[in-house]
C-alpha cells in the first residue's frame, strides 16, 4: 500500500505521479473497497486498518512535500 501510494503521489519537480508516467494514468486506489456491517470481524477490522493506513501515508506524502517546497523556497 505504501509503494501504491507514493507511486500514485504527484511529484512537485515533474508534476507526475509515477503511474502516470509509466502508464499513462493514475490507477484508482479505492475500488469500492468499503467494510460491509454483516463482514466478519476481523475481516471488516483488516479493511478498516488498510484504509486508515492509506490515507495516513497520503497525508505524509503531503506533509513531506510541503516541508520540502517550504525548504527549497527558503533558498
Amino acid at each position: 500500500m505504501v509503494e501504491f501510494a507514493l507511486n500514485s503521489a504527484i511529484s512537485s519537480l515533474s508534476g507526475f505521479a509515477p503511474f502516470e508516467l509509466n502508464y499513462g494514468y493514475t490507477p484508482s486506489v479505492n475500488l469500492g473497497i468499503m467494510p460491509e456491517l454483516r463482514a466478519i470481524p476481523s475481516v471488516r477490522h483488516f479493511i478498516e486498518c488498510a484504509l486508515q493506513n492509506l490515507a495516513d501515508v497520503h497525508d505524509a506524502i503531503i506533509e513531506s512535500q510541503v516541508h520540502q517546497m517550504h525548504n527549497a523556497n527558503c533558498h
